[in-house]
């Protein structure tokens, strides 16, 4: 406010008067740093008025945990807005998890899963070293992503520290965690975006105009979608690869994609390579949900081969359907078996559709420390209820209400669920004492039935690793046992104590 009063009021120079004002500002920004101490966000930021992150970062001025001081480090420079994009996106289910008398999730249980959970739902990523128990039925840790594991050693440290610590995890430390790893990995596409550079003679010394800019994107892609290793030197083959993709039913799509993330961007030519970089890791975020079109059409092609609505196709039906431009259905039986996708119903061999859907046969652009999966669609229905719910328990009779309510691609709402649905719901109340756990087998088990189509059917590993992580939760919830010792003399206690001391 003084320096807009100095500004206006003519008694200083304007240059000097607006020096002010912009030292002002940034005085004003640095005091309004997160749980990250590298991250300046400003107080008007969109959406931050309600902020978790924030209050947990005012509540732990006297001091940050190791864990936040090591990624506000490798943070540096990170847009504070896209600290707050991934707290919207998560605070939901932090919310609906059960905690400790401070507001803390368990170090180690939940932790993984909402980790895995926000890639899979936002970009289709499966992160190596990260993967569901379906695909690594070992329970993994979050400080085992290999992207860490590789380039991240101090925030890998860490995490190891907090986890035996048994305090407990903050908002804070699951949102920047995630923002960590999801930088990390976009990291990973400048060596990609160099290959590209040098597979059409360009220099990245030198400025590109659009339509440069245009060609490295599209060498990038294909260099991206066909996966590791790559050919930097074969510039003829990559030409001829380029050539052939424009023939391609999907070259369109590419070209449009492409070029509306150019646009998205901002930025007027001539490009810098810092620039294209910057683009190139935005593509990067957006790539899983462009690539998804290919997914919703597998989904409409496999749900014309099943019946009633049920989820699953014979496996003679699939295997008989005939290639498409970009899939083709080939897996094997134990293939299917082994991933999940495939059981047995009155005697007949039937394909899950939604657990084909997100297995890894359908993961592309794989690169060492991750693969781009189809969305899941579970997850955004799962964060609805976590949204409507904000406890980790809820009556049957709620979730009855909030799931007839709510559609998904290919359910309808408002609907009446079918009584075989609404009654499992209830039965499985009754055996867990009157109310459902959200983050529990029985009621993912339940959401397949209420959404066929988009919540996968849990596996039994699937199944045991998250009973496992409830029972450890409980017991990590539960206070420690310990007897009053305020006992008077003339209470029978204390006359019993006394006479064992004697």
């Amino acid at each position: 406010a003084v320096g807009f009063l100095l500004l206006t009021s003519g008694h200083l120079p304007f240059k000097v008067a607006l020096s002010l004002v912009f030292m002002a500002m940034s005085f004003m920004c640095s005091v309004l740093v997160l749980a990250f101490s590298t991250i300046c966000i400003p107080s008007d930021a969109a959406g931050s008025s309600g902020s978790m992150v924030r209050r947990e970062a005012r509540e732990a001025r006297v001091g940050k945990s190791r864990l936040q001081e090591t990624i506000g480090r490798l943070l540096q420079g990170e847009a504070a807005q896209r600290v707050f994009q991934v707290e919207a996106n998560v605070r939901s289910t932090y919310e609906a998890l059960p905690k400790n008398a401070v507001g803390r999730i368990p170090p180690a249980e939940f932790f993984p899963a909402i980790v895995r959970n926000y890639f899979a739902k936002e970009h289709g990523w499966l992160i190596t070293g990260l993967e569901p128990p379906s695909i690594k039925p070992l329970r993994t840790e979050v400080h085992e992503a290999l992207a860490f594991q590789e380039h991240a050693p101090d925030v890998v440290q860490a995490l190891k520290e907090l986890r035996e610590s048994d305090k407990g995890l903050s908002l804070s430390d699951v949102v920047g965690t995630i923002v960590a790893l999801e930088k990390l990995i976009l990291d990973e596409t400048i060596p990609v975006l160099k290959g590209a550079y040098m597979l059409n003679n360009f220099d990245m010394a030198n400025t590109l105009d659009e339509a440069d800019v245009s060609l490295v994107l599209h060498s990038y892609l294909l260099l991206f979608r066909h996966g590791s290793p790559h050919n930097f030197s074969d510039v003829e083959g990559h030409q001829k690869m380029v050539a052939r993709a424009k023939e391609a039913e999907d070259w369109p799509s590419q070209a449009n994609f492409t070029k509306d993330t150019i646009t998205e961007s901002n930025r007027k030519g001539p490009f810098s390579f810092e620039v294209v970089s910057d683009i190139v890791r935005d593509l990067g975020r957006k790539y899983g949900r462009w690539q998804n079109s290919e997914c919703d059409e597998m989904k409409a092609t496999l749900m014309k081969l099943g019946t009633n609505g049920s989820g699953s196709v014979l496996l003679q039906d699939f295997h008989s359907e005939p290639s498409h431009a970009s899939f083709t259905f080939t897996e094997s039986a134990d293939y299917l078996q082994k991933t999940g996708s495939l059981e047995e119903i009155d005697g007949e061999q039937r394909v899950t559709i939604v657990n084909y859907l997100l297995g890894p046969s359908n993961c592309i652009a794989k690169s060492d420390y991750y693969s781009v999966c189809c969305l899941s669609e579970c997850e955004v229905l799962m964060n609805e209820l976590e949204e409507r719910v904000q406890e980790p328990t809820s009556l049957p009779a709620m979730l009855l209400e909030l799931v007839s309510e709510l559609p998904s691609s290919t359910e309808i709402a408002p609907r009446k669920l079918p009584v075989d649905v609404s009654l499992d719901l209830e039965a499985s109340a009754d055996q867990l004492g009157g109310s459902v756990p959200l983050h529990s087998a029985a009621f993912k088990r339940w959401m397949h039935k209420a959404y066929p189509n988009e919540c996968p059917l849990p596996t039994a590993a699937d199944s045991a690793a998250e009973e496992s992580e409830a029972a450890a939760a409980r017991e990590w919830l539960e206070p420690p046992k310990q007897e009053c010792t305020r006992i008077p003399q003339w209470h029978p206690d204390a006359q019993h104590e006394a006479q064992i001391n004697v």
